[in-house]
């Protein structure tokens, strides 16, 4: 069973944003993640020239580097308003680029990306305030962490719908093992960088790769 490594990694940035790109070029380097194509524009007659972006509705492509046209605001109004801004450019770039050809099993969130959506609901239709008739309706914040773990299509994988009640595999473990391809079967690693200045955000990445190179 193969391990997972840096190669199962993409980081998502906001394109048009230059602190956003920076801060995933900053990511991508501390890691030795690819921040180029390895294909070449079949339009440009020399071979040894750069490879080119790669671009589709809303995202763009370079090596391991997802960059896609969302806003920059915390918390997204709903679930279509995400999908449309954050979920669908990373599921359609997963199938529709060169990185369909890399094994993804884990997903971090660059700096500026939304970090999730309100969710307005009515627990159940039963659920009435003591006071009359009316519906208690409760609003609460679904992560972008949580959301893309197990919303992405990676290929012919199902795409699962949201579903509040669900539960995530990943945090309910009889017995400790690592993250394989079976674990990818159901939910991504995802992760997310979430500092209110671009300094603090790369302070962040130094700081966990201190702890990275620490022998525990």
């Amino acid at each position: 069973m193969a391990n997972i490594t840096k190669d199962n990694f993409i980081i998502v940035y906001r394109l048009g944003d230059l602190d956003s790109k920076d801060l995933a070029i900053y990511y991508a380097s501390k890691h030795s993640m690819d921040t180029e194509n390895k294909i070449i524009n079949p339009s440009i007659p020399d071979p040894s020239a750069s490879p080119t972006s790669e671009t589709g509705p809303g995202w763009q492509v370079d090596g391991q580097l997802l960059g896609i046209t969302c806003s920059n605001n915390e918390i997204l109004h709903d679930e279509p308003e995400f999908n449309e801004e954050v979920l669908n450019p990373i599921q359609d770039a997963l199938k529709n680029s060169s990185l369909s050809n890399r094994i993804i099993w884990g997903i971090v969130l660059g700096y500026n990306i939304p970090g999730g959506f309100y969710d307005i609901y009515n627990p159940s239709a039963s659920y009435f305030n003591p006071s009359g008739d009316d519906p208690i309706f409760s609003e609460k914040i679904i992560s972008s962490t949580s959301r893309i773990s197990r919303g992405v299509i990676r290929k012919d994988k199902q795409y699962q719908y949201f579903d509040n009640k669900f539960s995530n595999k990943l945090y309910k473990r009889d017995i400790f093992k690592r993250f394989d391809s079976e674990d990818a079967e159901f939910n991504l690693i995802v992760s997310r960088i979430d500092a209110p200045t671009l300094a603090l955000a790369k302070q962040y990445i130094d700081q966990a790769e201190k702890v990275n190179q620490q022998v525990i």
